[in-house]
């Protein structure tokens, strides 16, 4: 699972997003008109120099990929998105995909869980350069952008928090460190085969582009405001 979200991150990244791929359909691309050509590669280069790395940990049953990916923002450095996944959710997984009946996990009777459910949980972190270095005016820039955000996340099954560094004494203090961090869960029941995994995680991985450019606009309105 986790070679196959890093390979499709890759090869989405390489090739771009549209901005109004949140909602794409199954059809076929049509081809590209000049115009098109040239609005995505502005797209791709928002996400030059994109890192990832996966870990795997076998006394905890888990592996996982961290994405850091930079951004040509004034306002937003970088966007951080942790995924992860454990064998008990593969082995479910694979109960569930055509073609999986010699899975390995499927001999592990340990691994079996009535509870446990295919999905992909996922931890997206925005960091910001905070408009503002002195904690009462950035919790007030923190304010307006929850009522900015709050329609985007009211549509995600999501939690979300703030955090925020501080460093100094309560008169001199200031921030040193602004980020969103948001963490999403991923139904992946009814998934199967591997062509539609490939197609499942390539939604997601649209979504969250599309939810990073509305961060981003977010951020911009308010420093301008």
């Amino acid at each position: 699972m986790v070679q196959i979200i890093d390979d499709t991150l890759k090869e989405r990244f390489e090739h771009g997003f549209g901005t109004g791929q949140a909602d794409q359909t199954k059809e076929e691309p049509k081809k590209r008109s000049s115009s098109k050509r040239h609005r995505d590669t502005a797209q791709k280069s928002l996400f030059e120099g994109i890192e990832s790395t996966t870990w795997h940990n076998p006394s905890i049953h888990a592996s996982g990929l961290d994405v850091k990916i930079p951004l040509d923002h004034p306002n937003l450095k970088e966007c951080q998105i942790h995924f992860d996944w454990d064998s008990f959710r593969e082995r479910c997984m694979a109960k569930q995909m055509d073609g999986m009946e010699s899975h390995p996990l499927l001999k592990q009777p340990h691994l079996a869980s009535n509870a446990v459910k295919p999905q992909l949980d996922i931890e997206v972190s925005w960091v910001f350069q905070s408009p503002y270095t002195q904690v009462e005016p950035a919790r007030a820039w923190i304010a307006s952008m929850n009522e900015s955000l709050k329609p985007l996340f009211l549509s995600l099954t999501a939690l979300s928090r703030w955090h925020l560094e501080i460093e100094g004494e309560t008169e001199e203090a200031t921030v040193t460190d602004t980020r969103l961090l948001t963490y999403v869960e991923f139904d992946m029941e009814g998934v199967t085969s591997i062509n539609h995994l490939q197609r499942t995680i390539e939604r997601r991985l649209v979504q969250l582009v599309f939810l990073t450019r509305k961060v981003m606009g977010a951020a911009q309105k308010k420093v301008a405001a």
